[in-house]
């Protein structure tokens, strides 16, 4: 559930590795912390996975498009909003671009016990 994601704060946080499945639909970011109500930090994994529908685009540019479209590997989460049943995240990929991924219905799970990579 989206709501999953409150009391987290992934924003300026370096994604430390980065797996994608789109079979499966699965989005796995590992990060070395990450701030828990704004006073803990604990390494963790965000799992996006199970989406209804996935899009994409250039931030600030263009129009969705299919998340293969725009999607690169995630260095770092710039925004992450809640809007209704959809995801929508700001992040820069390794190679300097600034995409916006838009997720709708999807499971968001922040994982602290499986961090395997």
């Amino acid at each position: 559930m989206v709501t999953d994601l409150l009391g987290y704060e992934f924003a300026d946080n370096v994604v430390e590795a980065f797996f994608y499945d789109s079979d499966a639909k699965v989005i796995e970011m590992y990060f070395d912390y990450i701030y828990e109500d704004k006073t803990i930090e604990k390494p963790c994994k965000l799992v996006i996975s199970q989406w209804k529908d996935a899009r994409s685009k250039q931030h600030d540019i263009g129009v969705h498009e299919s998340l293969e479209s725009h999607l690169g590997i995630i260095s770092m989460i710039l925004d992450v909003e809640i809007q209704g049943n959809r995801l929508v995240m700001i992040i820069n990929t390794i190679d300097g671009r600034y995409i916006e991924l838009v997720f709708t219905s999807p499971e968001v799970k922040v994982d602290f016990d499986n961090l395997k990579r």
